[in-house]
């Protein structure tokens, strides 16, 4: 995908017919756009991508979707592979070394939504790579912490938590939520899906990876706080 960009446009007649709903333009959202903005001016590429996959799960979600469109590899692809593109272009944080952490992972966890997504459309040949580890990695950092960062800090770990394959990184992902809980006096899943709304969230097509990563956190966030600490 990185060597070989499309060069040459779409004929019209294979463009869905349904253009995404305009995006919202809440103030929740303005201020997210605002933070990432804050990381590094590299992240202006990783807000419009988050702004595109909004719009396609808007689209994906409206009832007024066409049809059968769950079952349309081609037209989520034909709206998916630009923003795929946008995220791996060269301005984009992951492709330079000098790119801070955060704006990274956040670059990372749009690619990871997207190639969810395809796969969940049966139109991507192939596993996830590796880039859970990745995302979850940055929180390590102190750096990141604060409540500057929560919505951000929930919204990779929620990502990461649905994505990821690997068992360690899911571990990972629902024990920092739950800390992530904890600490911000969050008491049910609910609170941290509407915290996190403001970012790309396909509610309907994670629908039940959802609901799994919410009980298992759940389940985690009633034991004693000593059981999961050593995170």
């Amino acid at each position: 995908m990185r060597n070989y960009p499309a060069h040459y446009a779409l004929p019209v007649d294979l463009l869905p017919i349904l253009l995404p709903p305009p995006l919202d333009t809440s103030l929740q959202m303005e201020h997210m756009a605002t933070l990432m903005l804050s990381i590094s001016p590299e992240m202006s590429s990783v807000v419009h991508v988050c702004h595109d996959l909004k719009k396609l799960a808007a689209w994906l979600e409206t009832q007024s979707a066409m049809p059968g469109i769950e079952r349309d590899s081609l037209s989520v692809s034909l709206f998916l592979d630009p923003i795929a593109h946008r995220a791996l272009s060269d301005v984009a944080p992951i492709m330079s070394m000098a790119s801070p952490p955060l704006a990274k992972a956040c670059a990372l966890a749009a690619l990871m939504i997207i190639i969810s997504v395809k796969c969940k459309y049966d139109s991507f040949p192939g596993v996830l790579p590796s880039y859970p580890i990745t995302v979850t990695g940055v929180l390590r950092d102190p750096g990141v912490g604060g409540p500057r960062f929560l919505t951000l800090r929930l919204w990779l770990l929620a990502v990461a938590g649905i994505v990821t394959s690997e068992g360690n990184e899911r571990q990972y992902a629902q024990e920092k939520l739950v800390a992530e809980m904890r600490a911000s006096g969050l008491s049910n899943w609910e609170g941290v899906t509407e915290r996190i709304s403001s970012l790309p969230w396909f509610e309907k097509l994670w629908e039940g990876e959802s609901m799994l990563l919410g009980e298992d956190v759940m389940s985690r966030l009633h034991l004693p706080e000593i059981a999961t600490c050593d995170i």
